[in-house]
């Protein structure tokens, strides 16, 4: 027979009792427990309450509930097998998933085989959705924007929305793949993404942009002297 996985391990279909189709054991904003614990309280208590509840429906008979609690919403599959193993007699299905009004986040939208996904779909507003990636004030987000869009030329042949140096200077600047290096060597090509990069959210990141970006006015400098004397 089918089986369908739970918390527990996996389950036949014919086993799995009445079933509540959609609930959440724990239901909150991971960023807000985490730096406003008091709203949260004790994890102890907050299991505890849990185990009480769901002992509670499994004696009315209620003998598997779907948890969609995905991210974005809490998922944390560490507590809620704490609670399984103390209410043995209820599966608990866990789903996968984010949740979303509209965008995937940019961690999943924009890494692996999401990245990958991106860069061969023919759909011409992905363009200029990752277009306007380019304005964030991150050189994470930045980088991996300007990557798929060079990768996204290659498959598709669409052509690229700005120039492929400010596109190649963008994508040296991702933290994975860093290399000021690179940036410098692009030069004049790489000016626009180096002024952006100096505003940068990061420190470091607008410290070593700010560096780049006065070699290239000395070197800039140095030319405009020789041509005037030439």
């Amino acid at each position: 027979m089918s089986q369908v996985a739970t918390v527990g391990g996996p389950v036949e279909v014919a086993d799995l009792g009445p079933t509540y189709m959609h609930e959440h054991i724990f239901n909150f904003t991971t960023e807000i427990q985490q730096n406003y614990p008091a709203e949260w309280g004790s994890e102890e208590e907050r299991v505890a309450d849990a185990v009480a509840q769901l002992r509670a429906l499994t004696a009315q008979g209620v003998r598997t509930i779907v948890d969609l609690t995905v991210v974005g919403l809490g998922r944390y599959l560490p507590r809620i097998q704490r609670v399984a193993d103390q209410v043995p007699d209820l599966n608990i299905i866990v789903a996968t998933g984010v949740y979303t009004f509209d965008n995937v986040p940019l961690f999943f939208a924009l890494r692996g085989p999401a990245a990958r996904a991106l860069a061969a779909m023919p759909d011409a507003h992905l363009d200029g959705e990752l277009t306007a990636l380019l304005r964030d004030p991150a050189a994470n987000v930045r980088g991996v924007a300007a990557g798929t869009l060079l990768a996204r030329s290659e498959t598709t042949g669409n052509p690229l929305p700005v120039a492929r140096g400010h596109l190649e200077a963008m994508a040296a600047m991702y933290p994975g793949t860093r290399d000021w290096q690179l940036v410098a060597r692009l030069g004049e090509a790489a000016r626009p993404a180096l002024e952006l990069a100096s505003k940068d959210e990061v420190p470091g990141v607008r410290e070593e942009a700010s560096r780049v970006l006065a070699r290239l006015h000395s070197a800039g400098s140095e030319v405009a002297r020789r041509d005037r004397y030439n």
